[in-house]
Parts: C-alpha cells; structure tokens; sequence
C-alpha cells in the first residue's frame, strides 16, 4: 500500500540523485589516484669548515751545475828532420876555354882623293865645308844647330793689361801740313800695337787710320813708347783721339 501511495516523480529525483552522488565520488577517487601529492623539497644546509693549515715549505733550490771542464789540447811533437852528415865531395876546377881569335881583317887601302877635295874631309862633303862638318849641315852653320828659330806668336792682351807695365809713353808729333789742313778737328785712330820681350814697340798696325798722319803716329810710337820685359811678344789694340786747336 505504500507504493502505492508514493509519488512517482519523487523516486525519480531520488534516481538522479543517487546517480549523481556516485558520479562525484568516481571523480573524486580518480583524482586522489592521478594526483601525486607536491612535496616541496627544502634545501638542507651544508656544513663547511674552514681548516687552517700552513702551507709546506718551498723545495729546496737546485743544486749549482759542476764546474766546466777545461778542454786540453793535446800537446804534438814536431819532429825535427834529421840532418844527415854528407862526406865532402871533391870538386875539379873547370878550365874556361878561350875562344878562338878572329883574324884580322885586311885593312881597306885608301881611295883616291876626290878632284876639289881637301884633306881631312869626309866622303860625301860638300865643296866650301870645313874639317869636322856634319854631312848634310849648312856652310855657315853651327855644329849642333837646328837652322833659324821660329818667331814666337805674340799674345793679344787687353790695354789695361799692358798699361800698368808703361815706362814711356810720348806723344807722336804730327807735320804742320796736316795741322794746317785740320784746325779745330777732333780726330780719331785706332792702331794695333806690338811689343817685344825687350818692352820695345816693333809693330804698329792701323786699323782705323787718320789719313794724313798714319805714318807720323807709327813713327812716333815705335820710338816714344817704351814697357817692361814681357815673357811673350804681346799686342793691343789702342785708342788715339787727335784734338787740333
């Protein structure tokens, strides 16, 4: 009778409660099975301890090298040569031999004296020499002479060069004819002079003339100037300006 009484849609709550009860449980079972437990691990602390120990002595140095050997070298015996003692040999004199004596020659006779020659001559002279001539020399000549010397060429020098060595200089005199006909006239020559060894002038060269008076300025020159001794002939050329009043 209470079946029957109960409510059908009660025991149905009960059904799905029930259900739902064991579904929980499973779960949770599950979960305790799966699930390790976290165990959280502490670090343990470690001991240390410090031991203090002295340290070992250092080892002891090496011991020093030996000392170095000296190298000797061995001492070698020169041997002397032996000297033999040779018995004296005896030595025969050579006897130079004298060479043959030539013959002598027979002596040549004298020719005959040349027509026009003199005594004491020689073969080959030539008519007007004299006794110990050379063949082939001068009549005149000198024994050992080599015929007339070469004059020397004379230097050609600047003016002033030679002016300092002057010991005369005058003037050269001009003829009245040309003073005349040249009244208050400046005129003007040029002439190459030369001068010896000696300081004397021995050539006097126009090379710009004044005509009229070319003779009586190279008179005039040669014989009013006058230089030291130079080593060489030297020439100049010079500068002549005439003023006639």
């Amino acid at each position: 009778m209470f079946a029957q009484q109960t409510d059908p849609h009660s025991s149905r709550i009960l059904g799905f409660a029930a259900f739902s009860v064991a579904v929980h449980v499973g779960v949770v079972a599950a979960l305790v099975f799966f699930v390790k437990p976290m165990v959280l691990e502490t670090e343990e602390p470690i001991d240390v301890v410090l031991n203090l120990v002295k340290a070992p002595p250092p080892p002891p140095p090496p011991p020093p090298p030996p000392p170095a050997t000296r190298k000797t070298t061995p001492r070698t015996e020169v041997k002397k040569p032996k000297t033999e003692i040779r018995q004296p040999v005896e030595v025969k004199p050579v006897v130079e031999q004298k060479p043959a004596e030539p013959e002598p020659e027979p002596e040549p006779e004298p020719a005959a004296p040349e027509e026009g020659g003199v005594e004491g001559g020689v073969e080959g002279g030539v008519a007007g020499g004299v006794v110990g001539g050379v063949v082939g020399g001068v009549v005149g000549g000198t024994v050992g002479g080599t015929g007339p010397a070469e004059p020397v060429k004379p230097k050609n020098v600047p003016p002033f060069v030679i002016q300092r060595d002057v010991v005369r200089q005058t003037a050269p005199r001009l003829s009245e004819v040309f003073k005349q006909g040249h009244r208050g006239q400046t005129l003007q020559g040029i002439y190459k002079v030369c001068v010896a060894t000696n300081g004397s002038v021995y050539e006097v060269t126009p090379v710009k003339s004044v005509p009229g008076a070319d003779e009586d300025i190279i008179k005039g020159l040669k014989s009013g100037w006058e230089y030291k001794p130079q080593k060489v002939p030297v020439c100049f050329l010079y500068n002549i300006p005439i003023t006639i009043q």
